[in-house]
């Protein structure tokens, strides 16, 4: 089982960037290559990906939601 924890961009943002995507799909020919289609494939950043056991699953996600319990929110900016 393939976990990761990401960071979703705003509803916004994550349309321009299926614009671009689509831009850049036409440009070099690769319709497979550089897809985000907003359903399936999504903009994001991932922080953390791991390959877990299925059975400790239960376990993992708890010690997860521990780690994370005192996490605050914060802003991310990306510039133009």
């Amino acid at each position: 089982m393939d976990i990761r924890i990401v960071l979703l961009p705003p509803f916004r943002a994550r349309e321009k960037a299926a614009k671009i995507a689509k831009e850049v799909i036409v440009k070099i020919n690769q319709p497979t290559y550089f897809s985000v289609d907003n359903k399936k494939r999504i903009p994001h950043i991932t922080l953390f990906s791991v390959e877990l056991n299925q059975s400790k699953f239960k376990q993992y996600s708890s010690v997860l939601r521990e780690c994370l319990k005192n996490t605050k929110s914060f802003l991310l900016e990306i510039g133009k």
